[in-house]
């Protein structure tokens, strides 16, 4: 019985750290913040420790970060979530902390920085466990290249990307 208690525990942290990640797409910085707090109290009053959890948070709490000007913290959050999934051996959530590393990057205007890392990141995800985040990954390397003046590679990566883009557009969109 125990077991289930502390597992639930972990489910109600990740539950409270996919509404803060909702939160932040809406924007609700504030509300974002306190849910990904709430998370965090969860995880220390009985989580299974299991290192994946806070791994989740950090990269929430990472990606939320710009949100609210705070890049600096952002990249040592980043970092810490990298930290945990290289222990891990998850590459596939590997590749989502270098993507959101990218994006943090691309959010202090370092488009060089932010191209390595949504490069990095999209060669370890697989596309198969989140198309939408995989595809929106994609959208930001050919954003960066556009910005940074290579628009060549952009076209080229959009015109390899086009017929996946048209495919699954509703789905970026959240139609």
């Amino acid at each position: 019985v125990q077991v289930i208690g502390v597992r639930e525990q972990d489910l109600r942290a990740r539950a409270r750290v996919s509404l803060g990640e909702a939160l932040r797409h809406r924007p609700h910085l504030w509300s974002a913040e306190e849910s990904l707090s709430r998370a965090e109290a969860l995880l220390e009053e009985g989580g299974t420790g299991d290192t994946l959890e806070t791994g989740y948070l950090l990269e929430a709490r990472a990606s939320l970060r710009p949100d609210q000007q705070r890049l600096a913290e952002a990249h040592r959050l980043s970092d810490d979530a990298i930290a945990i999934y290289r222990r891990s051996r998850e590459l596939h959530l590997l590749g989502r902390a270098f993507v959101e590393k990218g994006k943090i990057y691309a959010a202090a205007q370092d488009l060089e920085a932010a191209i390595h890392w949504l490069r990095k990141g999209l060669g370890l995800l697989d596309p198969t466990r989140e198309r939408r985040f995989e595809l929106g990954a994609r959208l930001g390397l050919m954003l960066c290249l556009l910005e940074s003046g290579r628009a060549q590679e952009a076209g080229f990566l959009l015109r390899a990307s086009g017929s996946e883009l048209n495919a699954y557009a509703g789905e970026l969109l959240g139609l």
